[in-house]
C-alpha cells in the first residue's frame, strides 16, 4: 500500500551573489510553476502510482553557497577561536557530519584526526 502523504524535492536555481536581489524570505516565496512540474514528472516516473496524487503543499529554501561550490570550513584569521562551518548550499545535510567532525579535530587537535580530513581545500582564506 503507498504511504498517505510523499515529500519531493530536488530542484537548485542559483541567484546572483548581490543580495539586493534575492527573493523574499522563502515563507512569501512560490517555487516556479516549471520546477513543480518537472519535479512532479520525476516523481511520476519513479513512482507511477503518484499520477493522480493531489499536492498538499509546495515551498522553496535559500541555501547559502560559495563562488566555487565549496564549504568554508576553518578558523577565522583575525577572531582567536571563531571558526565558519558554512556554504555547503544544498548539500549541507549530506556533509555536515564530515565536515563537523573535522571541525572539531581542527579545534581540539589543530588539524586531522582519525577521519583524515583535509580541510586545506575549504579554507575561508580562498576568499
Amino acid at each position: 500500500m503507498p504511504p498517505k502523504e510523499v515529500w519531493i524535492g530536488g530542484i537548485t536555481q542559483r541567484v546572483d551573489t548581490d543580495t539586493s536581489a534575492l527573493p523574499p524570505p522563502p515563507a512569501h516565496t512560490n517555487p516556479s510553476p516549471m520546477a513543480i512540474g518537472a519535479l512532479r514528472q520525476v516523481a511520476v516516473d519513479m513512482a507511477p502510482w503518484l499520477a493522480g496524487a493531489t499536492q498538499l503543499s509546495q515551498g522553496c529554501c535559500l541555501y547559502g553557497s560559495t563562488p566555487d561550490g565549496l564549504p568554508v570550513l576553518g578558523a577565522v584569521q583575525r577572531c582567536l577561536g571563531a571558526y565558519l562551518a558554512t556554504g555547503h548550499g544544498r548539500h549541507g545535510v549530506l556533509t555536515a557530519l564530515s565536515g563537523g567532525r573535522a571541525l572539531a579535530e581542527l579545534i581540539l587537535l589543530g588539524g586531522p584526526g582519525k577521519s583524515g580530513i583535509d580541510l586545506n581545500p575549504f579554507t575561508p582564506l580562498r576568499f
